[in-house]
């Protein structure tokens, strides 16, 4: 099964990949940029600890709780030291550069810009719509602090929603269509691993819910990448959905320390969480609808 018509564009990321295309090259590759990005995390935190130790105490309980604002804009600039970690294994590994994960970048700039243009007015339709997930939302941040962080918090998810789509649709996705014609391969395996990725041991019961949204989330974002032959639909699909789950209105717990508004129910809650899994799946549907009539060209 070849690729379709509507994935010719694709070509643009594919070709970069051929010459280095083995399977075996791949898993090492993948394997290399998640240590070494764990490193280079590590050795931050560890550095920041040592530097002013009683003062970044807090800090560093806060990164592993993620329930404070600095502690979340943290782990979010640390994502790009994914990106340093893919800079450097890709050219060793793969004789390729960063850039030729992210497709020609004025058709990338071009392709975000009209995505967001369809995402954010989606965006702002379903925060205001109630959410069917039961209860009255809970305060996070106060309107003048989350507006004071607006700014840094715009350009800290925007690093994160990037390194992930990067790492996941710029190299892995790209690499096995080098070496497979078949989308239900190189879509599918890496969809998989990013649903996988989202396994949390204390959500028990969640966790098929967890992986199925992750999946579809990563099946949708390929589907734009091939389509567009760049990396921008993906980027703005990702960023517009981490947008309202991280800043507008976050889970309790990880990664909530941006949020204006937090649910009622925390992330390990059943009842809550699959209502709340369900009407995000639909999103996702209904977003990647609109980047594909805003990448049409």
């Amino acid at each position: 099964m070849g690729a379709p018509m509507s994935y010719q564009k694709y070509e643009a990321l594919v070709a970069p990949a051929r010459p280095t295309s083995e399977p075996g090259r791949l898993i090492v590759g993948f394997v290399l940029i998640l240590t070494l990005g764990a490193v280079l995390k590590v050795s931050l935190l560890l550095m920041m600890r040592s530097v002013a130790p009683s003062a970044n105490d807090a800090l560093y309980q806060g990164i592993v709780s993620g329930e404070s604002p600095g502690a979340t804009l943290v782990v979010l600039f640390s994502f790009l030291l994914t990106i340093v970690a893919i800079a450097l294994v890709l050219p060793r590994l793969h004789k390729r550069g960063l850039l030729t994960l992210l497709g020609p970048l004025r058709e990338l700039a071009a392709d975000f810009k009209a995505c967001l243009k369809w995402l954010l007015p989606l965006a702002l339709l379903v925060l205001v719509l109630p959410s069917g997930t039961g209860g009255d939302l809970l305060p996070g941040l106060s309107g003048g602090l989350w507006l004071l962080l607006l700014p840094v918090s715009l350009l800290a998810l925007l690093i994160q929603v990037s390194a992930e789509e990067i790492l996941f649709r710029g190299y892995v996705q790209s690499q096995l269509a080098a070496r497979f014609a078949s989308p239900l391969v190189w879509i599918l395996l890496p969809a998989t691993l990013f649903g996988l990725g989202h396994f949390d041991p204390a959500a028990g019961d969640l966790n098929p819910w967890y992986i199925s949204w992750a999946l579809l989330f990563a099946v949708a974002a390929a589907d734009l990448t091939a389509r567009s032959g760049n990396l921008g639909p993906a980027i703005a699909f990702h960023f517009t959905n981490n947008l309202m789950a991280v800043l507008f209105v976050a889970l309790p717990g990880n990664l909530s320390g941006l949020a204006l508004y937090l649910y009622p129910f925390s992330s390990e809650e059943l009842p809550g969480m699959t209502s709340f899994l369900v009407l995000d799946m639909a999103w996702i549907a209904v977003s990647w609808l609109a980047c594909r009539v805003a990448v049409r060209r």
